[in-house]
């Protein structure tokens, strides 16, 4: 559909208004053609001359959310502009763009009509994912061109790129899991004085995805960050983020916890002014203590919060009812404690008793001191301590009994 008019383009705004509004508030199925025109203050005729029908509707919602990201790798393609730099600036789009409130709209919507319509969830994969992917794929054949890339098929290091830049935040922003802290003033504060500090270090990958849409919001990013500002980063997948971003880590610690990070830092702490952004509740405060004690001016912000969700899903809580679940991974103490209040709340007293035949696997030891604490004992520990040792302790575990 192309709208001509600066008139035409404001009421496509407002019906675009609309259309979220009530997608948020009454789902995907309760929102018809109709209610959304009145709900614009627009003609139903209208509506449908423009886009066809509701599925086309919201196809064009996806396509418009989609549009910064795509137009911009196509005029990149186009111009036959350096496929690293490229990358390297679409990649914090991308981000905004899967982890933007109209994208958890939908995604929420297509979520929640997946046993009804089944519609939405098509229509964002083909005019969304399956649009841009492709796109990122092209520039990655030009590296491979070029002798940077070697191995796998262009279409599978598309989805890797994709799958490290973004990793569970889409999923985790969509669910309500992982979501803002109370307040963005400290972390706007800390980052507007960004070129007064000797380094940043980041324990996760939601930590870096935070700060890059903090400074993308003022036309700023991590890869374009002041020269003297070094990063350090405590594990491979916050490391993978920050090289998706375009900004690689300055130092990453052997060992993949923030002990190792504190042991191995390349520099004495003393006088140097360091920016930590974390988690806001639930964390570790150790690597703010162990540096302060080394003498550096540590700001401990909260960049994001992780929430325990409402409900256990019916179909986890029906699994673990008739002992389908062989093994439980946990990637933090958090996620412990949260699991353990979901089969509380939703078993009872009794819950425990549900997990005596199943493996409980840690990511590390912070984490299995937490197993132990709350859940009576842990059966095996990731190392190294990130997710695919997680993986692979699992299957280990699984493998061996124990």
């Amino acid at each position: 559909m192309e709208l001509k008019t600066e008139r035409q383009r404001a009421r496509h705004r407002r019906i675009a208004d609309a259309a979220y509004e009530l997608l948020e508030r009454d789902g995907y199925r309760a929102t018809s053609m109709l209610a959304i025109a009145r709900h614009a203050g627009a003609s139903n005729e209208t509506l449908y001359r423009w886009y066809g029908n509701k599925q086309g509707l919201f196809r064009t919602l996806v396509e418009d959310n989609a549009a910064e990201v795509r137009d911009l790798l196509l005029a990149r393609q186009t111009e036959g502009a350096d496929p690293l730099e490229t990358l390297s600036e679409m990649a914090p789009l991308l981000l905004k763009l899967v982890t933007g409130p109209r994208a958890v709209a939908l995604n929420r919507a297509a979520a929640a009509d997946v046993n009804d319509t089944a519609t939405l969830g098509r229509t964002i994969a083909e005019s969304g994912r399956n649009t841009v992917v492709p796109l990122i794929g092209a520039q990655l054949q030009g590296l491979q061109a070029s002798g940077m890339l070697s191995g796998a098929p262009v279409s599978e290091m598309a989805e890797t790129f994709v799958g490290l830049l973004i990793g569970d935040l889409q999923v985790r922003r969509v669910i309500g899991v992982i979501g803002p802290p109370d307040e963005w003033g400290p972390l706007d504060d800390a980052l507007s004085e960004l070129d007064e500090f000797h380094w940043l270090v980041v324990s996760s990958a939601n930590g870096v995805n935070a700060v890059e849409e903090r400074l993308q919001l003022t036309g700023r990013s991590l890869s374009r960050r002041p020269a003297s500002l070094k990063i350090a980063a405590v594990g491979r997948k916050t490391a993978a983020a920050l090289e998706a971003l375009g900004a690689p880590a300055d130092f990453v610690p052997p060992t993949f916890v923030a002990d190792s990070l504190i042991e191995h830092f390349p520099v004495s702490g003393w006088g140097l002014r360091l920016l930590l952004p974390r988690v806001q509740s639930g964390g570790r405060t150790v690597l703010a203590e162990a540096f302060g004690e080394a003498g550096a001016r540590v700001v401990e912000v909260a960049a994001y919060e992780s929430r325990c969700p409402a409900d256990m899903p019916a179909v986890t809580a029906e699994a673990l009812k008739n002992q389908q679940v062989d093994a439980i991974t946990f990637s933090s103490g958090k996620t412990v404690s949260h699991t353990a209040s979901l089969l509380s709340e939703c078993f009872g007293a009794d819950w425990q008793a549900l997990l005596r035949e199943v493996k409980l696997i840690s990511i590390g030891p912070q984490t299995s001191m937490r197993c132990r604490e709350l859940l009576g004992r842990v059966d095996g520990e990731a190392d190294p301590h990130d997710l695919e040792g997680l993986v692979q302790c699992c299957v280990q575990v699984m493998q061996t009994g124990g």
